[in-house]
């Protein structure tokens, strides 16, 4: 297997000059939260990517979207047949002996019941099947640690359900920190500093070359990105 290197980066509120920045980062796959659909960015001829997401006319009568895009080199990968596009939101990409589940569990305003714990449940359950020996979970999960209190988005019984099927963590392996004590932060709402949390996760099964989050840009994303290099195996 060759090497390979994974960006996943939430980039909000997506332009075309975003998704520029995001490929100049020189992955083979990008996990990209918050991107808009295939028809209003370009890619360049070398990629292809597959897209999940919401659809709808602005005031202005002009297209809008926003959803979860999973990009890669041509002919590198490809979607398998039993990628679900109902779940909110997931996407999987079998390239070689991996699979690369691209995550961003988001509500659904048709079951306002589900929390994000729940929907994030949903889309690991459905696809716990096809999960191989050399996986990948990674995007924004919108959950993080919060000490028994976040009942809506609490990440702590969506990594009990990882740990029970072989997944770490892979900031928290690299780190060796505990979950609510990271010492670095991947989302800061409303872009401010004094609100930091912890939302962004990669889980693997098997050993990876390198784990890191990228400096926070305040000008590209409220969030941080993740890079993930894998080894020759």
């Amino acid at each position: 297997m060759p090497k390979m290197k994974i960006v996943s980066y939430n980039i909000s509120s997506c332009s075309q000059k975003k998704v520029d920045e995001l490929l100049n980062l020189q992955a083979d796959i990008y996990v990209a939260p918050e991107i808009s659909c295939n028809e209003e960015i370009n890619l360049p001829s070398g990629f292809e990517m597959a897209w999940n997401g919401l659809k709808w006319t602005n005031s202005k009568g002009a297209g809008v979207s926003k959803g979860l895009g999973v990009i890669w080199k041509k002919e590198s990968a490809f979607v398998p047949e039993w990628h679900n596009p109902n779940l909110n939101y997931a996407i999987p990409l079998l390239c070689n002996d991996i699979l690369v589940l691209g995550i961003w569990p988001t509500k659904d305003k048709k079951l306002p019941e589900q929390s994000y714990s729940q929907i994030a449940r949903n889309i690991l359950e459905s696809y716990e099947p096809h999960f191989k020996p050399k996986t990948i979970i990674t995007g924004d999960f919108n959950l993080f640690f919060g000490n028994g209190k976040n009942r809506d988005a609490d990440i702590v019984p969506i990594n009990d359900f990882l740990e029970s099927n072989g997944f770490k963590s892979l900031y928290h392996k690299t780190t060796g920190e505990s979950f609510g004590s990271e010492s670095k932060t991947t989302y800061f709402h409303q872009f401010k500093e004094t609100q930091p949390f912890f939302l962004d996760y990669t889980y693997s099964n098997f050993s990876v070359k390198n784990y890191e989050l990228l400096p926070w840009n305040k000008e590209f994303s409220d969030h941080v990105g993740q890079v993930i290099k894998i080894e020759d195996l």
